[in-house]
C-alpha cells in the first residue's frame, strides 16, 4: 500500500485464510482500492467524514461523488494528505481535489498547491484541478484554457478530452471534430471511466456538428441525452435539428429541463414549425411563466388561433406581448383594438396605418403622416350645395387631381419589395 501498489495489496489479501470475514484486515482492503484510483461502497472508512484523524482523509476517497451540504472535516483531511508520502500525494491528490471541490473550494485548492509543490508532478496533473475548479466555479471560459492546456500536455488522455470538452459545453462553443475522433479512439476505457467516456463522446459529437452520430451514440435512457438536446438547441445546424425537433405526432417530447424545451420550441416556430413547437411546449395556462406564454402564444398565433391567443397573453404587457395581441386582433378583424395594442407597445406608426383598415378616416387625418392625412381627406369630399352641374363637374376633376397624388405620395412612403 504505502508504494501504492493497490492491486497488488489486495491479491495478496486473498490469498490470506478468512480474509473475507477478517475485520482487521477491511480497512486495508479498502484503502487498496482507494489507492488503484477506485470509491469503495462497501468501505468501513464511509460513516467517518467528520473524525478528526486520517479515517477521514480515506473516508472521503471512499466516496464516489460528495453532494453539496456534506460534512466533512476538511482540515482532518487536510492534514492527513500532507502526512502522505509525496508519491502517495501526487498519486492521490487529482482526485481528492476533484471531490473537495463541491463542498468545499477552498479545501480543494489546498490539496491543489500541496500537489504542485511535490517534486515530480506533472504539470498537466495541476492544470487538469484548475479546469475542474473553473468549472464548478461556472467560469468555463477559465477552465477551457486549462483544458486546452492539459490535452496539449497530456495528448489524447481521457482526463484532458473529458474536462476540455465539458468546457466546451459549459461555454456553448462548438468543439472540432477531432475531439471526438480522439475519445472514440481511445484503448479499453477503465470500467470506473465508463461514464465520462461516454458523457464526452456524446457531447464531443454534437459540439462539432455531428448531431446524427450523436442521436446514433445515445440510447433512449443515456442519462445525458437532455444535454444532448441543450447542444442541439443552440447550435445544431437547421435541416439535422428539424430532422429530430419535429416529432412524430404519437411521440411525447423528451425529456429535458424547461429551459431547454422552451428554446427548442422558439427555434421550431421560428423556422415555422408552430404545431412541433406547441409539443415542446406542453399543456400551457395562465399560471406559467410569461415566457412559456409568450412562445405558445406566438405558436398559436401561426396557427390561425387567434382567441387561443389572446387568452395566453391575457394579463401580460411588453412590446412583444402587445405585439402578438394587435396581430391577433387583426387576425379577428378587430383593427381598432389592433391598432390600440400598438400604440401601448410603442408602434404608433404602424398603429395610425391600422386606422385606414378601420375606415377611421378622422384619425387618419389626426395623427396619420401628411400623404396619409391628405389621402383622408379625400374620403368624404365636402360639396357646395348650390353648386351647379359645371362646379360639381370641376371638384369632381379637382377631387380627381388631387386623388391621384395622394396615392402618389402613399406608394413613395411604401419601401419597395426587396429583390
Amino acid at each position: 500500500l504505502y508504494l501504492g501498489f493497490g492491486a497488488e495489496a489486495l491479491q495478496y489479501g486473498a490469498l490470506m485464510p478468512g480474509s473475507d470475514a477478517d475485520p482487521g484486515l477491511a480497512p486495508l482492503l479498502s484503502m487498496a482500492r482507494l489507492i488503484d484510483g477506485e470509491s469503495d461502497p462497501t468501505s468501513p472508512f464511509l460513516p467517518m467524514l467528520g473524525c478528526d484523524g486520517s479515517a477521514a482523509l480515506w473516508a472521503t476517497l471512499a466516496h464516489s461523488v460528495l453532494s453539496a451540504g456534506t460534512k466533512v472535516n476538511t482540515d482532518a483531511v487536510i492534514r492527513s494528505f500532507h502526512a502522505l508520502p509525496p508519491h502517495l500525494r501526487a498519486h492521490l491528490g487529482p482526485r481528492l481535489a476533484t471531490l473537495l471541490l463541491e463542498i468545499d473550494a477552498d479545501a480543494a485548492r489546498m490539496i491543489r498547491d500541496a500537489i504542485k509543490r511535490t517534486p515530480d508532478v506533472p504539470a498537466v496533473t495541476v492544470d487538469l484541478i484548475d479546469a475542474a475548479a473553473d468549472l464548478q466555479a461556472a467560469r468555463p471560459e477559465e477552465a477551457l484554457g486549462h483544458a486546452e492546456t492539459a490535452v496539449l500536455e497530456d495528448g489524447s488522455g481521457l482526463a484532458g478530452l473529458v474536462v476540455l470538452v465539458e468546457a466546451h459545453f459549459q461555454s456553448g462553443l462548438p468543439l472540432s471534430p477531432e475531439i471526438a475522433g480522439s475519445l472514440q479512439a481511445l484503448p479499453d476505457v477503465a470500467q470506473e471511466d465508463t461514464e465520462r467516456h461516454s458523457r464526452a463522446l456524446l457531447l464531443a459529437l454534437a459540439l462539432s456538428g455531428q448531431v446524427e452520430a450523436a442521436f446514433a451514440f445515445a440510447s433512449p435512457d443515456h442519462p445525458d441525452t437532455a444535454d444532448l438536446w441543450r447542444v442541439v438547441a443552440r447550435q445544431a445546424e437547421d435541416d439535422p435539428f428539424l430532422a429530430h425537433a419535429v416529432l412524430q405526432p404519437a411521440n411525447p417530447a423528451p425529456s429535458v429541463d424547461p429551459d431547454v424545451a422552451l428554446a427548442i420550441s422558439v427555434r421550431l416556430s421560428d423556422l415555422g414549425f408552430p404545431e412541433a413547437a406547441l409539443v415542446w411546449l406542453g399543456p400551457v395556462g395562465a399560471e406559467d411563466p410569461p415566457d412559456r406564454r409568450l412562445a405558445a402564444a406566438r405558436a398559436e398565433l401561426a396557427l390561425g388561433n387567434a382567441r387561443r391567443t389572446l387568452q395566453l397573453l391575457s394579463g401580460l404587457a411588453g412590446p412583444e406581448a402587445l405585439a402578438l395581441q394587435a396581430a391577433a386582433h387583426q387576425q379577428l378583424g378587430a383593427y381598432g383594438a389592433a391598432g390600440l395594442a400598438l400604440e401601448r407597445a410603442g408602434q404608433a406608426d404602424d398603429s395610425t396605418r391600422l386606422a385606414a383598415w378601420d375606415s377611421n378616416w378622422d384619425l387618419l387625418q389626426a395623427k396619420g403622416s401628411p400623404a396619409w392625412a391628405d389621402a383622408a381627406a379625400l374620403v368624404d369630399p365636402v360639396l357646395a350645395e348650390d353648386a351647379g352641374p359645371l362646379a360639381q363637374g370641376q371638384s369632381a376633376l379637382d377631387d380627381s387631381a388631387a386623388a391621384r397624388l395622394a396615392i402618389r405620395a402613399l406608394l413613395a412612403e411604401v419601401p419597395p419589395p426587396p429583390p
